[in-house]
């Protein structure tokens, strides 16, 4: 179990550095100071492993979402402090990883494409009307609509190849893409407590 969980903690860390195509299980083993046999004793293959990899990030990246979403004083703080969290996860990112799994690891993808963005869209409907309860975000707004145009937005940022190659352009349009929402819905309260956040 120690060497599966090393096993997965580093090929996390290469996978998001170099993207999963370019690193092999030769490139994992070396990092780890293990021999490829020892690492095949805990998983089947290099689509297991991606898989494996994608499957606990997703987990991690709820896990931390939660969290924010309990310790933040309200909507916009919470939205503010997940895009903060999103943006640094994208400079951090290859620019090839999303394109790698496309294109090669299309089921692993999907997991991403269909099941994590339905999580994020319910994570912003919930958000919405978290923010309509305390009064920053307009009573009148469509939230099934706002959370879906939120969603697609995202999207769309994450396959752009205009801007694949600089992962710090993705996380300052990350960045512009919440800042439009943010003020595409809030009231004027919620608009006065926003300008007031380094943001």
């Amino acid at each position: 179990m120690e060497i599966r969980q090393s096993l997965i903690n580093v090929a996390y860390k290469l996978f998001l550095k170099y993207g999963v195509k370019s690193v092999s299980m030769d490139d994992i083993a070396g990092k780890m100071g293990v021999s490829k046999k020892t690492i095949y004793c805990v998983i089947s293959n290099k689509d297991d492993l991606i898989d494996t990899v994608v499957e606990k990030h997703i987990l991690d990246e709820r896990e931390k979402i939660e969290s924010i979403i309990q310790s933040s004083e309200n909507a916009i703080d919470e939205m503010v402090q997940i895009t903060k969290y999103g943006s640094e996860f994208m400079q951090n990112m290859a620019p090839t990883l999303i394109m790698d799994l496309q294109k090669y690891h299309q089921k692993t993808w999907g997991k991403i494409r269909y099941d994590h963005l339905e999580y994020l869209e319910r994570i912003i409907s919930s958000n919405v009307s978290r923010g309509q309860h305390e009064g920053l975000y307009r009573k009148n707004l469509n939230v099934a609509a706002v959370s879906q145009f939120y969603v697609v937005l995202l999207l769309q940022l994450i396959l752009s190849d205009d801007i694949k190659s600089n992962q710090y352009d993705k996380a300052v349009n990350f960045q512009e893409i919440v800042n439009y929402h943010i003020n595409s819905i809030v009231t004027d309260d919620g608009r006065n407590y926003f300008n007031t956040l380094n943001f």
